[in-house]
């Protein structure tokens, strides 16, 4: 878990090779694995959908454009 941890936190790999105490080797097969256990529990495109941006960010950008448009009209 500390690994998930630090993943969340954004350290380096450097940052977590030293917490967990693995070689460079060693890590790389600690991620392959973590990697390989999370699409097993939330499907082969979780790491996909995670990096993607949500369908409602887009459409509250949208909706802020559309006000922002609406206003500057207004003060014509």
């Amino acid at each position: 878990m500390g690994l998930i941890v630090a993943f969340a936190r954004v350290d380096t790999m450097r940052d977590l090779k030293a917490e967990a105490g693995l070689s460079d080797s060693g890590m790389s097969n600690r991620k392959r694995k973590l990697v390989a256990e999370m699409r097993e529990m939330l499907g082969p495109d979780c790491l996909a959908d995670a990096g993607r941006e949500p369908a409602w960010r887009s459409d509250i950008t949208a909706q802020r454009e559309k006000d922002a448009c609406r206003h500057e009209m207004a003060g014509m």
